[in-house]
């Protein structure tokens, strides 16, 4: 389950953890020698950081100036099975009150593994890596 806190104070204090939504951390092998999750089998490539939150806000840096405050987070998904990840994608218009419903973003045929994002400071184009 992805959760997110908030500070209304720079970090002094924060809310309780609110579940946003569900997602799925793909770890279906552990490699023996390293207790590792891999993405395929035995000395595989590591992918223990896969569901890893990757968030951005469009804040208006430097100034706050034109800020959407938009929120973007993206991620590596396994909910569709082994050899079948994906890279996900969900953002937040209202500051975190509400969220969109996570959609698959990475190309036919790839598998998701890791996620980079970030948003311009107006919102108006968003980089997925």
């Amino acid at each position: 389950m992805r959760t997110m806190v908030k500070s209304y104070d720079g970090g002094q204090s924060w809310t309780r953890p609110q579940d946003i939504f569900s997602m799925n951390d793909a770890c279906y092998n552990i490699d023996p020698v390293t207790g590792r999750c891999v993405e395929d089998g035995i000395a595989g490539t590591p992918n223990d950081l896969t569901a890893a939150p990757s968030i951005d806000i469009a804040n208006g840096a430097p100034t706050g100036t034109d800020a959407t405050n938009e929120i973007v987070d993206t991620w590596g998904d396994g909910r569709l099975g082994l050899n079948n990840e994906k890279v996900m994608l969900s953002y937040s218009t209202n500051s975190g009150d509400s969220w969109s419903s996570p959609t698959a973003i990475s190309s036919a045929g790839d598998r998701g593994y890791y996620a980079a994002t970030a948003i311009s400071p107006t919102g108006q184009e968003l980089y997925i890596r």
